[in-house]
């Protein structure tokens, strides 16, 4: 009796830390990546958000070292543009009718190639993916702190130059895995 209450718990423990006898069908599937840094990526933010992304595909895991691919990527160019603007407030008689811009887009275009993990030789790619983030700002500073993030509007362009990097790097990241994801089948081949 005490044997077999025993036995029970040992697998009891076994079973509910996850520990496995076999691999199942699902890990069999399951493709191991590295992400090599970003190339030109100075804060590693994008590297980061990559590995992030990656982690979300269900037949991918991220690994540091030894995967069985390993995604490349170069940051090749990052721009931004004024695509919106408005009035100057009529509190300078001056500039009455001048147009400013309150409206930009950045975008990051990088370089995505997948290697074999053992032989280094290209399996896919190059690929171009251009990643897009747009913003509202002010176009001077103002003095005051009050509203500095009321409505998804940042205070003044320096601010919104600061932390624009972020969501640019998130959406380029998303674009990224979702090219690795619709090209699973070909990898698995």
């Amino acid at each position: 009796m005490k044997r077999t209450l025993r036995n029970g718990c040992i697998l009891l423990l076994l079973c509910s830390c996850s520990y496995k006898f076999a691999p199942s069908v699902q890990d069999q599937k399951t493709k191991q990546v590295s992400i090599h840094f970003v190339e030109d990526d100075e804060t590693g933010e994008l590297t980061s958000r990559l590995i992030y992304a990656i982690e979300k595909i269900p037949d991918l895991q991220y690994v540091p070292d030894n995967g069985a691919y390993i995604l490349e990527v170069k940051l090749l160019d990052q721009g931004k543009e004024k695509i919106g603007y408005r009035y100057q407030p009529h509190k300078d008689v001056a500039a009455q009718g001048k147009i400013i811009p309150s409206e930009g887009r950045s975008e990051a275009l990088v370089e995505v190639k997948v290697l074999d993990g053992i032989s280094r030789k290209c399996l896919l790619g190059p690929a171009y993916i251009l990643g897009t983030c747009e913003y509202d700002h002010q176009n001077d500073s103002i003095n005051n702190n009050i509203n500095a993030f009321s409505l998804g509007q940042l205070t003044d362009i320096d601010t919104t130059e600061d932390v624009l990097y972020i969501p640019l790097y998130r959406n380029t990241a998303e674009k990224v895995a979702l090219w690795l994801q619709d090209n699973l089948d070909f990898l698995n081949s």
